[in-house]
């Protein structure tokens, strides 16, 4: 994956080796639940999208929560995207993400749940 960094070179996320991505263990291991057909696409996107935030805001290195929430953000893009083509695609952890967002919940439950 290429991403633009601040200064407006592509680099690739892989080749950024001074880039420690701290992922949520309950949202990581949520996202990789083997019933769910696309969850390799969604854990991808989660892991993927808090890189490239790391990334993009070098200053937010230590904001783990400001990192979760654009990663969850950007996951809650893929799978409405997924949904578009695949109506049933439906995931219930996924659906209560997007409810929680849709409620101006989603920063208090991503706090709770990755301490």
């Amino acid at each position: 994956m290429r991403t633009r960094t601040a200064n407006g070179r592509s680099t690739r996320l892989s080749d950024e080796h001074d880039i420690h991505v701290p992922l949520c263990p309950a949202l990581l291991v949520e996202f990789n639940d083997a019933k769910y057909k696309y969850r390799h696409e969604i854990a991808r996107q989660y892991m993927l999208a808090s890189g490239a935030f790391l990334i993009e805001n070098p200053t937010k290195g230590g904001d783990t929560h400001a990192m979760n929430v654009a990663a969850v953000e950007s996951v809650l893009k893929v799978y409405s995207a997924i949904l578009q083509q695949k109506s049933d695609a439906k995931w219930k952890p996924l659906d209560d993400l997007v409810k929680k967002q849709s409620q101006g919940k989603l920063d208090d439950t991503l706090r709770k749940q990755c301490k």
